[in-house]
């Protein structure tokens, strides 16, 4: 059984980036803030020493894969579990933050198959070949046309798919 599985290109992902990099900031200010409290000043000096651990990490795997350094959402997802003890409510905002970037920077998959199209991840989705009225790839662009009249069209980031197998696999699927 033949299947395709086509990553679309993220546009925004830069931005993404740089607002999640915005909001580490906006804890390391946070974390300095409550350094010099009298109270919390401990989960201040913590927070900062995570955060510079947590850094050299991302650095260490970036430098490792050659990409470019990022923060990603595990960072969030580290401070929403630390944060449950003592200030619940930045627990609760973290987590949130950990799930808005997480939908944000994760790639949008379509898995083309006999049976179905499927678009993986969220909102996962299954469309039936009979809802489409065209599907095509050519130079690297993906181009889902629906039966009502709906157009997708975006550019793919998997460079590697036979554009000419794709095509005649799709209008097989399209004339059943």
């Amino acid at each position: 059984m033949q299947t395709f599985d086509i990553t679309l290109k993220n546009e925004k992902e830069k931005t993404y980036r740089f607002i999640i990099f915005l909001f580490v900031i906006l804890h390391i200010l946070f974390f300095i803030y409550l350094a010099f409290d009298h109270d919390l000043w401990k989960i201040g000096v913590a927070g900062l020493v995570i955060t510079l651990l947590y850094s050299g990490y991302r650095w260490l795997i970036t430098n490792t894969d050659k990409q470019q350094f990022s923060f990603g959402s595990g960072y969030f997802f580290l401070f929403s579990i630390i944060w449950i003890w003592d200030l619940w409510w930045m627990s609760v905002v973290d987590l949130i933050l950990y799930l808005l970037s997480s939908i944000a920077l994760s790639p949008v998959i379509f898995s083309f198959s006999p049976k179905e199209i499927t678009k993986v991840f969220f909102p996962r989705k299954k469309i039936n070949w009979d809802q489409m009225t065209n599907v095509l790839l050519k130079d690297n662009i993906l181009t889902m046309d629906f039966k009502n009249n709906r157009l997708l069209q975006a550019e793919i980031s998997s460079p590697d798919i036979n554009e000419e197998a794709f095509n005649t696999f799709a209008k097989q699927q399209l004339d059943k």
